[in-house]
């Protein structure tokens, strides 16, 4: 449900507070709950039960909304919230890293990877390294950023085939650039979960 529904439905305004909203909820819930009409026909009770979970749903979705403008105003970055931050955001219990951090680990990432590749031998051919690289940090940069799954993918084979490469063809750089690679795979790993 929408935040702009639900305010609606619940009769407050959309930049409403929890307790303001807890308390509408409270005078509809009264007012529509279905124990409060014990007696009347099927189809009427089934109708009071849809009517009041609508009305947990509207306080649960203004709930999302004020938790985020809170967040925003407590300076937590990013953008304002918009009404439909509320639903797309719901499963987010963590707000999602900065820009900056993000960049960081991308910029950590790749120098470990092109330490990881320097000086060691490319049987493969010398687009190999870079293939690689670059697959682990789109990959890995795409899925911080959107979430979505087939990235994180990605982003884990080019990782996976950095430390293959180093292990098969061992060379220090290639070892200790395989070891620095973890901490930013795992911080890059996590900034997308919380986008998933």
């Amino acid at each position: 449900m929408e935040a702009r529904e639900a305010a609606e439905l619940l009769g407050v305004g959309l930049d409403a507070g929890r307790p303001e909203i807890d308390r509408a909820f409270q005078r509809l819930a009264r007012e529509a709950h279905p124990d409060r009409h014990p007696d009347d026909a099927p189809e009427a009770l089934a109708a009071a039960n849809a009517g009041f979970a609508r009305l947990i749903e509207a306080r649960d979705a203004m709930h999302r909304q004020a938790l985020l403008r809170e967040r925003w105003e407590a300076g937590g970055g990013g953008r304002p919230p918009t009404t439909a931050d509320a639903s797309a955001r719901a499963r987010n219990a963590l707000p999602p890293p900065r820009p900056a951090v993000l960049a960081l680990w991308v910029a950590l990432l790749g120098a470990a990877l092109a330490l990881a590749a320097w000086g060691a031998p490319h049987p493969l051919g010398p687009v190999e390294p870079v293939a690689r690289t670059a697959a682990a940090l789109l990959g890995l940069a795409a899925f911080a950023v959107t979430g979505r799954s087939g990235w994180m993918w990605l982003g884990l084979a080019g990782v996976l085939a950095t430390a293959l490469m180093a292990a098969l063809f061992t060379t220090i750089a290639a070892l200790l650039g395989t070891l620095l690679a973890v901490a930013p795979t795992i911080a890059l790993v996590v900034a997308g979960r919380r986008r998933a």
